[in-house]
């Protein structure tokens, strides 16, 4: 730690701060009561020494600090690669290692263990460290990505904002439009990217301003939970279903498999709800919590929200959140194809009128959305996190 500074008043308080630094680095690693005593004693010294050299020059500072670091800093980073190891050991008993994994790891500990007795500066500890993360790491990695976790990275914006980008692609959202009839189908999952999103709504927002021959929307939902990580922007703020909204076209929403977190978004957001009976809906949501009771009615709203259970589809329709309830997927979403043709009939004054009499709090919902997205942000139940 060299101090280059230009007053001793600095100097002073710069050698002050590396002695209280090197104190804290001994108490991050797994340092032996001998080796803290022997470094605790270098750091004292320092401190002394500076309490009664308190007009000393700054290089007369720096070279006691480097002797002071000559001591401490080894031991530091071997406290430090020794709780490394000790955090790998105990991984090794809790999660889930392939039998060729767990000798890979087993053998790279040995070849620290047996390598230490060469090792006695801060560089060569240090190498010792790399050498260990570059043979463990990547088989961590891989065993926490089958526990469920998510890789990624940060990103940080030049407005001091950051957010997490996760490795794994995202998938894309279908756009197929039936002029003939007027229906536009829109397939998705919660994992759906935002250029998709937006491109979908981009292109209907132009084609219904131009002319009225799309009429109604047909949402499909793969309902499929993964990691809110993996969830983008659009979806889990709530603009797409905003952006939808918007067009003022009724939603029919076609959902199959497990609804939690943006899910259930898309199917509060839709004006005509089917569902497939093999589909399970995870409670409790934490969707829009300040108008949700306006979409289902408070007693509906309570049951939702303070819930920890696991619904059906035959739950959710005497609840009255879903209007029909099929067998098969395919038979789901033929359903909905024959629901919107059947209003894509209707003139303009009453598909805008049909709206209002399909789900009239729909909108609400979208409002409350836009006036505040952070409402809209998903929270899974415990048990979901851990079984995805």
């Amino acid at each position: 730690m060299a101090l280059v500074l230009a007053s001793k008043g600095q100097g002073r308080s710069a050698f002050a701060s590396a002695c209280k630094a090197a104190r804290e680095s001994l108490d991050k690693g797994d340092v032996s009561q001998v080796e803290k005593t022997k470094a605790s004693k270098a750091i004292d010294d320092a401190e002394a020494w500076i309490k009664s050299n308190a007009t000393a020059a700054v290089d007369t500072m720096e070279d006691k600090l480097k002797i002071m670091d000559r001591v401490v800093d080894p031991i530091s980073m071997k406290g430090k690669l020794d709780a490394y190891c000790k955090e790998v050991s105990a991984m090794m008993s809790t999660k889930n290692f392939e039998a060729s994994e767990r000798a890979d790891v087993e053998n790279a500990l040995a070849a620290n263990e047996a390598g230490l007795a060469n090792c006695s500066t801060k560089e060569d500890f240090e190498a010792k460290f790399k050498a260990l993360g570059d043979a463990v790491n990547p088989i961590i990695v891989q065993v926490n990505k089958r526990g469920g976790a998510v890789s990624g990275h940060m990103v940080y914006m030049r407005n001091g904002g950051y957010y997490f980008d996760a490795d794994a692609a995202p998938s894309k959202a279908r756009l197929l439009l039936e002029d003939t009839t007027g229906v536009i189908f829109i397939d998705l999952d919660e994992c759906a990217d935002d250029n998709s999103l937006a491109c979908i709504v981009e292109d209907l927002q132009q084609r219904t301003q131009r002319l009225m021959v799309n009429k109604v929307i047909v949402l499909t939902i793969e309902a499929h939970p993964k990691h809110p990580a993996m969830h983008r922007h659009l979806l889990r703020s709530g603009t797409f279903m905003v952006g939808l909204r918007s067009l003022n076209l009724p939603i029919i929403c076609v959902i199959n498999g497990r609804c939690a977190g943006p899910a259930w978004s898309l199917l509060l957001a839709s004006d005509y709800r089917i569902g497939v009976m093999s589909t399970r809906f995870h409670l409790p949501i934490c969707s829009a919590p300040h108008c949700i009771q306006t979409l289902v009615g408070p007693a509906t709203a309570t049951e939702l929200c303070l819930s920890t259970s696991t619904l059906d589809c035959h739950a959710l329709l005497e609840l009255g959140i879903l209007a029909q309830a099929r067998p098969t997927f395919d038979e789901a979403k033929y359903a909905a194809y024959e629901q919107a043709k059947r209003i894509a009939q209707f003139p303009h004054i009453g598909l805008r009128q049909t709206i209002p009499l399909l789900n009239p709090a729909a909108q609400d919902y979208a409002n409350a959305v836009a006036e505040d997205p952070s409402i809209a942000m998903q929270v899974y139940p415990d048990d979901l996190v851990a079984g995805m």
